[in-house]
């Protein structure tokens, strides 16, 4: 268990990992707009308390010694990233800093790709650039 405080679930747990709050963190975010958006720390974490990428690193480490967790910044954990999917590859980490960045849709063959998705009463909805939502 990984929290920011000993909740119920986590005292019900053999281990407790102390996390970071959203304040704490550096990295990314990516909205449900497909924005891509970089995230800096305002405070230090206390205590023991790490960055989620390095507790799964330490973690996979542990349980893999040679399976690849070798990671030792956000910035190695965006460039996996990019590699692994093309969306995001398509992206500037230090574009990111700058308000980010959108990546697009992909074109699906229906005369829809490139279009944007509009949320209401928590249906999804795709329009077309500049045009109504159905």
């Amino acid at each position: 268990m990984q929290d920011l405080f000993l909740t119920e679930t986590a005292r019900r747990a053999d281990v407790v990992l102390p996390a970071v709050s959203w304040a704490e963190k550096e990295g990314t975010l990516t909205n449900l707009e497909r924005r891509v958006q970089r995230v800096r720390p305002a405070v230090r974490p206390p205590g023991e308390a790490r960055p989620d990428w390095r507790v799964i690193r330490d973690l996979g480490k542990r349980l893999a010694p040679d399976g690849g967790f070798g990671f030792t910044s956000p910035v190695a954990v965006w460039q996996e990233l990019a590699a692994a999917v093309p969306a995001y590859g398509a992206l500037s980490y230090s574009a990111l800093a700058k308000g980010g960045q959108q990546w697009p849709l992909p074109h699906v063959g229906d005369g829809n790709g490139g279009g944007r998705f509009a949320f209401r009463s928590g249906a999804a909805t795709q329009q077309e650039e500049g045009g109504a939502a159905s």
